[in-house]
């Protein structure tokens, strides 16, 4: 979902799951699941400041902790970044 506060200024929520009972994809049977929430800040046209914060977490201890051997259910990221563009695409994407 996304909401526009603005026309400078948008936010999004995202929620995923991924069953994978046979392990095909992960290498074991679990479920994985995601929230993401993005804000957006239109700077000026072809240029944005957009953050995201990111929670991703399993039935198993399948994220790495701080070292090799540390294993864990859940992980958080938090992500800034500028965005810039040119050419002929105009407004927010």
């Amino acid at each position: 979902m996304q909401y526009s506060l603005s026309a400078q200024v948008q936010f999004a929520v995202r929620y995923e799951l991924f069953r994978d009972p046979a392990g095909l994809f992960s290498g074991i049977e679990q479920n994985l699941r995601d929230v993401t929430v993005t804000a957006t800040y239109q700077l000026a046209d072809g240029m944005m400041l957009r953050a995201e914060w990111r929670r991703d977490s399993a039935d198993h201890d399948v994220f790495l902790g701080p070292s090799l051997d540390d294993r864990r259910p859940a992980q958080q990221t938090l992500t800034a970044g500028l965005v810039w563009w040119f050419g002929t695409k105009r407004g927010t994407w």
